[in-house]
């Protein structure tokens, strides 16, 4: 079939419509992308999502610190009462159970006590020895000494190290007593707690006789009874000046402080104590020369 020119620029029926379907289609794409990002930009269903979570964080955080509360409450109600040893002396302490756990997986016997020795018989010497080496302001002190505190961070901090501890008499015995050596937070809370029990229940007289007949002078052995009998051949009433020395050198750590492992040491500590002793006047002169040059003899 031939063609005219007319005919062949006239347009095609089909053609007009199909322009048109096309526009729409394209328009409804346009408008179907537009509103997906537009909607994307202001998500009705995320705009609440920050308050939920806010009010979710903030639930949690409560409970948690109700819970802490509750345990704090429970630790602290649940901590010993010391009033009952103004007249009941400690038989076992929690450092003696857990030494007998240590010695008994070695397949030791449990570690051992003396007698108990009333302060008024114990040596002077052993008793100021221990006071000038350990807690120097003892009796005047509530349980803290916050001079030594002070001074135990400013020497660890011009060391960069942890170089010793400032604990009293009262908290030693507070962690003999009833706690562990560890050095966690929580224990360390419960110690102070305790040590004010103890400086509240007990005159000071009292607190210096259980810690001396508690305390730990070597492996197993526990008491000033049992160490003076045991190193000396004594008891603890008739120690010299120079044995009473040897026994404060060796708190508060006294399976590190070993005079038979660290002679050097010890004799320096020794004679350090003694030159408190005389400086202090509770040594005379010749007390502490003579102290200072007797060599000792351990008989363990």
């Amino acid at each position: 079939m031939i063609l005219t020119n007319k005919e062949r620029t006239k347009p095609h029926p089909t053609s007009k419509s199909s322009k048109k379907k096309a526009t729409g289609a394209t328009s409804k794409r346009v408008q179907h992308t537009k509103g997906r990002h537009e909607g994307t930009r202001v998500p009705k269903n995320r705009t609440n999502r920050p308050e939920v979570s806010g009010r979710s964080f903030f639930f949690w955080s409560s409970v948690a610190l109700v819970l802490l509360a509750a345990f704090l409450a429970f630790e602290f109600l649940t901590l010993p009462n010391p009033s009952e040893l103004r007249t009941v002396n400690p038989t076992r302490t929690a450092f003696m159970k857990r030494s007998d756990k240590q010695r008994a997986r070695k397949g030791l016997s449990p570690s051992r006590t003396g007698q108990w020795t009333r302060l008024s018989s114990v040596s002077i010497y052993l008793r100021n020895a221990v006071l000038v080496s350990e807690d120097d302001a003892f009796y005047s002190h509530n349980g803290f000494d916050y001079n030594q505190v002070r001074e135990a961070i400013k020497e660890s901090w011009d060391e960069r190290r942890l170089t010793r501890g400032a604990s009293t008499i009262t908290q030693q015995l507070a962690k003999n007593l009833y706690l562990s050596p560890s050095r966690n937070p929580l224990r360390k809370i419960k110690e102070i707690i305790i040590t004010k029990r103890l400086e509240k229940a007990l005159s000071k007289d009292r607190i210096l006789e259980i810690y001396l007949n508690v305390v730990e002078w070597g492996d197993g052995i526990y008491g000033c009874d049992l160490a003076a009998r045991t190193y000396f051949g004594s008891s603890p009433k008739g120690l010299l000046p120079e044995q009473a020395a040897l026994l404060a050198a060796m708190l508060p750590n006294p399976r590190y402080l070993d005079p038979r492992v660290r002679p050097e040491k010890m004799a320096w500590k020794r004679k350090w104590i003694l030159q408190r002793l005389r400086s202090k006047g509770t040594l005379t002169q010749s007390e502490y020369r003579r102290a200072v040059g007797t060599r000792i003899l351990v008989t363990k």
